[in-house]
């Protein structure tokens, strides 16, 4: 069926002699690379250098190579790399927080009465 359309028959003549839905043999649309394909080493090393890096941050480093990207198209390329940041809390938390209080010590049994 595909040499069929490669050779110029209609995708419509051909989906109904193959039994076939018309999108079969239909091209294949979307992107076929990230933006960020020809940097991945670049990347890497920006964040094996500054492990606590933001992505706003690694956004801004991409920005200064040429390639302008959004949060989400940074954080995908990581996650498909594998490479996972660190959340870190920019404070300690406070003491005064209420905090759910757990029955006995940790690891004890329950009392029956």
């Amino acid at each position: 069926m595909l040499a069929a359309v490669d050779r110029g028959a209609r995708v419509y003549e051909v989906a109904p002699l193959f039994e076939v839905g018309v999108a079969t043999a239909l091209p294949k649309c979307g992107r076929s690379d990230r933006k960020l394909d020809h940097h991945l080493d670049a990347l890497a090393a920006h964040v094996a250098a500054y492990p606590d890096a933001i992505l706003a941050e690694l956004v801004e480093c991409a920005a200064k190579r040429g390639v302008k990207v959004c949060v989400a198209t940074m954080w995908a390329t990581l996650e498909a790399l594998g490479i996972r940041l660190k959340k870190r809390a920019a404070t300690p938390r406070s003491g005064s927080a209420r905090m759910l209080r757990l029955p006995g010590k940790c690891g004890a049994q329950p009392r029956l009465s």
